[in-house]
């Protein structure tokens, strides 16, 4: 909590319901979740119920009308359990974002409502073309349908969405998951944030109606980008913050010479760091999102927030694994699965490379 941007009592109320819910239901099972299927486990539907996920759908089409802010707290306090099964709930607010800031009325009317109540959307990588991996999709319009043909190699929520979304040269589109034409892969398991739902998705004459199609202007792309950035950034947030506390618990434990390593110099400049760029880039996000609840986007600041927590988890999941020293790199603590998962969330969401290239392409008044 910082005394620059106070939570309200409404907020400490939802962190708190996040936090219970990851530390009860989440934390203590991670380990099985990274191993087995996540579609074949409970969890899925107990997430739909816990009130966490589609959050931002708006009161009239039977939502909680949740804030960015809000949808933040919950992201980062459940990827402080396991970012992979936090990929659930982002993946959905994702797709949820895209329709409430770029939908029609009729489409949030017919896919938002039913979310309301429960269920999951999901949502195709990557979230922009600069990414390393691409949509291979062929549209054709005809009067009275949309066909599409081709795969998408990534898409989160795959098997467990009512709807997803894919985006491609040609639009973005509203896919049913059970849609005719459409052939789901096994699971695919990534280095990391293996307990998340992501396959590829074969299209064989997928005939979607009109109202799937998303028109998408350029300003409502930028906004689009903006809500993204602060809700994955506030993921990365939440991952560090499990490996950090994973470190300095253990640093305060572990001893040599007959004290706690944490009382070593080495051991404590690490520890300074990583706290000091936890709070950097929790400070970072507070920007992007205070503009845009003021009605002003600004997809320069969302950048530089996506681009350094990102980048942060990475450095910060690296030194907890260097204070474990060899014991890290085992599967015997947790860090080990933390640094995997902060690496793949990275491949996710934005390389350092891409994420720079569309920072210096806004700095120098380029359409991004």
């Amino acid at each position: 909590m910082s005394s620059t941007y106070p939570f309200t009592a409404e907020q400490i109320e939802i962190q708190n319901l996040a936090r219970d819910f990851a530390r009860r239901e989440i934390l203590p099972f991670s380990h099985i979740y990274e191993k087995e299927d996540i579609v074949k486990s409970q969890l899925p539907e107990k997430i739909c119920q816990s009130g966490l996920v589609n959050g931002r759908i708006p009161a009239k089409f039977g939502g909680l009308g949740l804030t960015l802010f809000d949808t933040g707290l919950i992201a980062k306090e459940l990827a402080f359990a396991c970012i992979g099964i936090t990929s659930l709930v982002q993946a959905s607010e994702l797709a949820i974002t895209i329709l409430l800031i770029a939908g029609k009325e009729e489409q949030k009317e017919v896919y938002l409502a039913p979310l309301a109540k429960t269920g999951l959307a999901g949502i195709a990588l990557p979230l922009n073309s600069r990414q390393g991996f691409d949509n291979n999709l062929i549209v054709s319009e005809e009067s009275d349908s949309i066909i599409l043909n081709g795969f998408c190699p990534l898409v989160l929520n795959a098997s467990l969405s009512a709807w997803f979304i894919v985006g491609c040269s040609a639009g973005y589109f509203i896919v049913p998951r059970d849609s005719a034409g459409l052939t789901f892969s096994d699971n695919t398991r990534f280095l990391g944030c293996r307990a998340a739902d992501i396959r590829k998705v074969d299209f064989n004459n997928v005939r979607l109606q009109p109202i799937c199609k998303i028109s998408m202007s350029a300003s409502g792309h930028e906004n689009i980008s903006v809500e993204h950035s602060a809700i994955i950034a506030a993921g990365s947030i939440g991952l560090a913050q499990a490996a950090f506390d994973q470190a300095k618990n253990y640093a305060q434990q572990r001893k040599t010479f007959g004290v706690p390593i944490a009382s070593h110099q080495a051991i404590a400049f690490l520890l300074a760091n990583m706290n000091t760029d936890i709070e950097a880039a929790s400070l970072m996000i507070y920007q992007p999102i205070c503009s845009q609840v003021n009605g002003n986007y600004s997809a320069k600041l969302s950048k530089c927030a996506q681009s350094f927590a990102l980048e942060m988890a990475g450095r910060v999941t690296i030194d907890s694994v260097q204070i474990f020293g060899g014991y890290g790199y085992t599967k015997d603590y947790p860090v080990e699965k933390l640094m995997r998962d902060a690496r793949t969330y990275q491949s996710f969401y934005g390389t350092s490379c891409a994420l720079k290239e569309e920072l210096g392409q806004a700095l120098l008044s380029i359409d991004i």
